[in-house]
C-alpha cells in the first residue's frame, strides 16, 4: 500500500509536501500527463512536460488555426517565411520556414535578433522600418539582403505589420520574400 496517497485517491493529483519526497515519481508521470498539486487542500499547481506547455502556449492566429502550419507551407515554398518579432527585436517561436530560407538552424534562430539576419547595409533600413512600425502601427516594406548559410546576401522584400494586443502594440510580424 503506497504510504503517501494522492488527497483525492486520483494518480494526477498530489500534495505539495508530497511532491516534493517523491519528485522523481511525479516527474515522471508528469511526462505522460498533467500531475496536479495541490497546496492546503486546494488546487494550486500543475506539473507538466515541456512539450504539453509548448504545445498549449504555440501561438495561434485569429481563426484559431496553427501558425506552425503556416510556416510549413512556407518551407515549401523555398522563397518565402514568416517571422514573429517581440518588443525587444527578437524572434519568437518556431521559424522552419525562416530556417529553410537561411540556412540557419532553428535553435540558432531563436537566439538572434532579427536584424542580425541582415546584411550589414540593410541592417539600418530594417532597424528602422520596425521602429516605424512600432510606433505608429502602419505597415510597412523594404527591399533588403538576407543573410545565408551560403554566403551571399539574398535580395527579399520585407513586409512589417504590427502585432497587436490588448495592451498595444507587441512587436512586429514580417513577411519575408525572396526576390531572387
Amino acid at each position: 500500500m503506497d504510504e503517501h496517497p494522492a488527497p483525492t485517491g486520483r494518480d494526477d493529483v498530489t500534495t505539495a509536501s508530497d511532491l516534493v519526497r517523491r519528485f522523481r515519481m511525479w516527474s515522471d508521470r508528469a511526462e505522460s500527463q498533467p500531475v496536479y498539486i495541490s497546496h492546503r487542500g486546494r488546487p494550486r499547481l500543475v506539473l507538466a512536460s515541456v512539450e504539453m506547455i509548448e504545445t498549449l502556449y504555440r501561438p495561434r492566429d485569429s481563426d484559431g488555426d496553427d501558425r506552425a502550419s503556416l510556416d510549413e507551407t512556407f518551407v515549401l515554398s523555398r522563397g518565402a517565411a514568416v517571422a514573429r518579432i517581440d518588443r525587444y527585436g527578437f524572434l519568437d517561436g518556431p521559424h522552419t520556414a525562416l530556417a529553410a530560407l537561411t540556412g540557419i538552424g532553428v535553435s540558432m534562430l531563436s537566439s538572434l535578433r532579427f536584424v542580425t539576419l541582415f546584411s550589414i547595409q540593410s541592417r539600418s533600413a530594417v532597424t528602422d522600418l520596425i521602429a516605424a512600425v512600432s510606433e505608429d502601427g502602419e505597415p510597412r516594406s523594404a527591399t533588403a539582403g538576407l543573410l545565408t548559410e551560403a554566403g551571399d546576401p539574398r535580395q527579399v522584400t520585407v513586409a512589417l505589420a504590427p502585432r497587436r494586443r490588448t495592451t498595444g502594440i507587441d512587436g512586429v510580424v514580417a513577411l519575408i520574400l525572396a526576390t531572387n
